[in-house]
This record gives structure tokens, sequence and C-alpha cells, in this order.
């Protein structure tokens, strides 16, 4: 009988936890300078209203009939947009851009971008598509949308109706497979504002249009229709959701893509056919002004294993930057290391609903004393199960996922990004303005995290942001 009531009462709570979730990521959380981070004292912030110039996308997966659909929407009534969409995938790729100081060898790197390209969204208005498999292998990207402008380096036009693949192959020192291409995040980057009617998405830069008078008299003389540029800084206008379903379930786990405020305050005028813009180059704050502002030390969410299955997502979407920033090689140990990701040790801490028993666990069970986990990866997909009962995880079919293996089958998790007693490496990210003192510092890892659960394979299922706590502090 009380077996019954609690599952019960665990059933009744999983159910409200998805409602008031999916209640909350519709509603504006006003008067608070953050939810996803550190206190801004960066130009850079994670604004909680969900609106900025630049959104983050924890999340996309096209495995095993998972399909990943999303928008991106202006809410600028008078002027158009123009926004880079980059998608990367998820993995640490072999590559030869960082060395081991200590092995002298190619150390891994991950991140790599799949596909990239421009959308010109007019004033009010919304793009939408879908991430699934191809039919020769890999992930591409797919559009019903009949109206947005697209630019891809070389034309303007709409989106291709046959949908696009993504990249694979050797680009530079990495090779990715098409397997590669099937999970990871996306990122969308404001560049410029446009006037309310424009008839290409094509960019013309200032030094284009100054002998020939006003862009617009520029753009008609070289063919090219009415001119789109502002060259105007984008506002924090933007906004995303993403929903991730499952078609041999009919499961669904929608999120809101992280925004990021006052990224830029200029026009970025970069051609798809580069890596830019990018989050640290065209930053006003550069890559350790964006991390200070994701960085979080300790990451919580709920899990249910009842009658749920439970899977977290953690995104780091930061990391080939940073190591591209100040490279791989390892530093003296016990100093501050500029590459936060040198160790990717964490520290996971599962407590049950009632004793709040405390258990540390790892990747095999049971754990040795001490032990910590590790989060190798861009994307680390980490899987709630009790091997002793059978309880196994398999929402997400994924290349980077780990088993978190524990014997609660209810209650909470304590995910630490900066064990100060395990790390070779501390955990931190020090920012100053203009790089000078003092520096606002914050301990962790620049992580995005979203929890997802399955009710009996399909009965309800639901996505809701982890919860944080930060370690911010002047040095």
């Amino acid at each position: 009988m009380l077996k019954a009531k609690k599952s019960f009462i665990v059933t009744l709570f999983v159910a409200l936890v998805l409602v008031s979730f999916g209640i909350a990521s519709a509603a504006s959380i006003g008067g608070l300078s953050s939810i996803s981070g550190p206190a801004p004292v960066s130009d850079s912030y994670v604004n909680p209203d969900g609106l900025g110039d630049v959104l983050l996308f924890n999340y996309y997966n096209a495995r095993s009939g998972m399909e990943t659909f999303f928008a991106i929407v202006n809410t600028d009534s008078e002027q158009g947009t123009r926004v880079r969409v980059r998608f990367r995938e998820a993995a640490d790729i072999a590559n030869s851009q960082c060395v081991d100081s200590t092995t002298g060898k190619g150390a891994t790197a991950g991140s790599f971008e799949v596909l990239d390209f421009d959308v010109c969204l007019t004033a009010g208005d919304m793009w939408s598509g879908f991430v699934t498999a191809a039919p020769g292998g890999g992930a591409m990207l797919c559009s019903n949308d009949v109206d947005t402008l697209i630019y891809d380096g070389v034309n303007s036009g709409l989106f291709p109706a046959g949908c696009v693949p993504f990249k694979s192959g050797t680009f530079g020192s990495a090779t990715l497979t098409a397997d590669d291409t099937m999970e990871g995040y996306f990122e969308v980057i404001g560049e410029d504002s446009l006037n309310a009617e424009f008839t290409t998405c094509k960019p013309i830069a200032n030094f284009q249009c100054t002998g020939a008078g006003t862009p617009d008299a520029c753009c008609t003389a070289a063919g090219l229709g009415t001119c789109p540029d502002q060259f105007t800084d984008v506002g924090n206008e933007l906004f995303g959701n993403a929903i991730l379903i499952d078609a041999s379930t009919s499961g669904s786990w929608s999120y809101d893509a992280t925004a990021i405020a006052d990224f830029a305050f200029e026009s970025i005028q970069q051609s798809p056919t580069t890596s830019r813009p990018d989050l640290a180059s065209d930053s006003e704050d550069g890559i350790d002004g964006i991390n200070y502002i994701l960085t979080k030390e300790h990451v919580f969410t709920i899990y249910d294993l009842i009658h749920a299955r439970t899977e977290i997502v953690l995104t780091e979407p930061t990391k080939l930057l940073t190591q591209q920033n100040v490279g791989c090689s390892l530093e003296i140990p016990g100093t501050f290391n500029p590459n936060i990701f040198t160790d990717d040790s964490a520290l996971f801490t599962v407590w049950n609903d009632s004793e709040k028993q405390l258990t540390t666990v790892c990747q095999f069970s049971p754990c040795p004393g001490g032990t910590v986990n590790k989060l190798p990866h861009e994307v680390n997909v980490l899987q709630m199960n009790i091997p002793t009962a059978g309880v196994v995880s398999d929402i997400l079919d994924s290349a980077v996922d780990q088993v978190v293996a524990i014997t609660f089958d209810f209650g909470w998790i304590d995910i630490n990004l900066d064990p100060d007693v395990n790390l070779t490496f501390p955990h931190q990210t020090c920012f100053g303005d203009d790089n000078v003192a003092p520096f606002n510092c914050s301990n962790g890892w620049p992580v995005l995290g979203i929890t997802l659960l399955d009710v009996d394979h399909g009965a309800s299922t639901g996505a809701f942001p982890t919860q944080y706590f930060t370690d911010a502090f002047l040095d």
C-alpha cells in the first residue's frame, strides 16, 4: 500500500513538474539580471526574458527516428534582421590544432561546424526548420518556410526544398563522419538590421556602396534589388524554441533557446564561407566574457525512475573556441589555467526523496571512494539508471551518453562542475573589462542544461531547464 501511494505521488509530481515548466517557459521573469549564470558585469548577459541578439540551442538529435524542430523569431515590428545559423556536432574529434605538451600529440576537440548560412528575417518574421536523418546517412536540415530568404555565401533565395545534408569528411585538422553529424547543438548570431523591404539576402558591405551614393543606389546599380543592410546593430529582439519528437513513441521534449543580450553593439559583416561570426571574435567581451556569463558551479535537477525515465543533457557551447583561444597544452597543476576544459572532471552526487541519503556515483557501480565523473564531450547525455533493478533509460539514442548508475528511484542530483579536491586544474573563468583589474571570476564551467522525462514510454513527456548555483567573486 505504501509503495502504491508513493507511486501515485511520484506520478502526480512528475505531471505537475511537466505542466509547471511548460507554463513557466512562456512567462516573463522581469527584474532579474540572469537565471543562467553569474550577475552581469560584462557588456553581455543571459536575458531571463528570453530575448537577445544571440540564441543558443542546447541540443539536436536525428538518431533512431528522432527529429528536432525549431523556430527563430524576430520580434522587431519595423526592421528586418540578418542572423547566422550554425550547427555544430556533439562529440570530441581527434585533430592536431591543439597539442598536449606532455605527449606532444594532437588533443581532441569538438563543436566542429556541420552547416551554416544566413537567414534574413523580415519585420515580425519567423523562420523554422527541422533536423532529421538523411537517406544516405548523417543528418540533414529541412524547412517548409516559403517566404524567408537565406544566403549561403554565394546565392540568395529560399531554403532548398529537398533539404540540405550536414557536412562530413576532412575539414582542416578534423575528420568528421556522417554519424558525427547526427547530434549536436546550434547557435543563432544576430549580424545586422535590415530595411523593412528587401529583395535579396546577400549582404552589401559599406565599401561597395561608397561610390554609388546611398546603399540602395549601390544595390540597384549592381542589379541586386533593394539593399537589405542597415549596417546597424541587431537589438535584443530574437527568441527561439526547439522540440525533439520521437516518431516511434510520439514523445516530445521542448525547450527554450538561451538568449544572450547585448552580444554585439555594431553590425557584423561576415560571409557564411568563413567561420565567423562566432562567440569569441565578435563578442564585445571576447570568449572570457561569454564563458563568465554562462558559468555554473553546480547544476541540479530531479530524476524519476519509478514510472519514468530521466536523462540530462549538458552542453558546452564555448569549448572549441576556448581551446582555440588559449591552446590545449597542459599547465602546472595548481596554477590558473585559461583552458578550463583541460580537466573534464566533475562530481555527481545523488540524493533520494525521503532519507536524503548521500551516495557518490560513477559510470560503473559500485563506485570507488572519491571517484570523479567525466564530461568529455561538447554535449554530454547522462542516463539515470538502476542496473540492479533492470531500470535502463533509453529516451535518446546517443553517441555521447554515459550511464549514471544509482540505487535510488526518485530524488535529485547535484553535478559539481568545480570539485576542488579532485581537479588537477581548476575550473575558473576570469573576466576584466578591457582586461583591466579587478577581474570578475566564477568557478565552474560554462554549460547549458536540460532534463528530459518520459513517463511510461510516451504517455507523458516533457523537458525543463536544470537549476544551478554560481560562485562569482572579485579577484
